[in-house]
């Protein structure tokens, strides 16, 4: 089983205390978000777990914890956001160079085969034209050569909660010529800097400038590092390639305010509190609790 923290939420940047004391509990509470009833309990223990992928765009609350995670036996892997957008786009987001900073923190510690950069949404409009991206990803890669083995790209996707910035002109999606501008010397640049490139739900966009759709979390990054894996009975969304996950984020819970995402309603204001099995929930009266099976009996575990 591959736990996704988080999708739903930025856990290493707001909620690392919580998923710790859950990791130490050897189990955490989730709701599902479809069937608001319905709460899976989801073991947490290594004997459960092949693997952590943290997503995020702030890892450094996490540093303190990867001894800890280590002496348990967690296998772990960083996909973190970072595109230097600042200003309106991520209001609360850490500035560039401190992200890019953890980034290879993390890397020293776990290699640079388990950090995925994410640059992603790639957002046209304003002085973000196609010469901006290519400079800020230049200035970007550079930094992270070495630090990150992955990179993943993708663009800007229309969404029915993000209306309101997309009549503002905020948000647009990218033409197609915009893409084909950025595509070449993206791929060059992270090739280059030791990273396999990728991009994510665009199709066949950037196929004829040699970037194919992978999972962000795809099977080929976990095999790398021996990570067993499955596929989804249903993509998390049209176009999506990553494996199947089981995520244990809450909605409506990070603080970023980033202007595209779709995953805050509320403005992020539910917080965590350490010792609680659900982040920023508690059980009712009528809830269900689901047991979610852990991974079974595979061949490594004799050897």
């Amino acid at each position: 089983m591959i736990i996704g923290a988080s999708r739903r939420t930025d856990i290493p940047a707001f909620h690392s205390g919580w998923f710790m004391d859950r990791l130490r509990a050897g189990h955490a509470l989730v709701r599902n978000p479809g069937y608001g009833g319905t709460v899976f309990r989801v073991p947490l223990s290594p004997a459960d777990v092949d693997a952590i992928v943290f997503m995020t765009k702030d890892p450094r609350p996490m540093e303190a914890h990867l001894a800890e995670l280590e002496s348990m036996g967690h296998e772990a892997m960083f996909q973190v956001t970072v595109t230097g957008y600042g200003g309106p786009i991520e209001p609360n987001v850490p500035p560039a160079w401190k992200v890019v900073r953890s980034m290879a923190k993390l890397s020293d510690a776990l290699g640079p085969e388990r950090l995925v950069w994410r640059y992603d949404p790639v957002l046209f409009g304003g002085a973000r034209d196609a010469a901006w991206h290519i400079a800020n990803f230049d200035r970007l890669s550079k930094a992270l050569e070495g630090v990150a083995g992955w990179c993943v790209i993708g663009f800007f996707e229309p969404h029915l909660k993000l209306s309101g910035a997309m009549a503002s002109g905020l948000l647009k999606e990218a033409r197609p010529e915009e893409k084909a501008a950025v595509a070449t010397p993206f791929k060059g640049m992270a090739e280059s800097r030791g990273m396999r490139i990728r991009s994510c739900c665009t199709g066949d966009a950037l196929a004829p400038y040699g970037i194919l759709d992978g999972g962000c979390v795809g099977g080929d990054m976990l095999s790398s590092i021996g990570i067993p894996w499955e596929k989804p009975s249903a993509p998390n969304r049209k176009g999506c390639l990553c494996v199947k996950t089981v995520d244990i984020g809450t909605y409506d819970t990070c603080p970023h305010r980033c202007v595209y995402c779709y995953a805050n309603s509320k403005g992020g204001r539910g917080e965590s509190r350490p010792g609680e099995e659900m982040l920023a929930d508690a059980l009712g009266p009528t809830d269900v609790v689901v047991e979610v099976g852990g991974r079974p009996t595979r061949l490594r575990d004799f050897r």
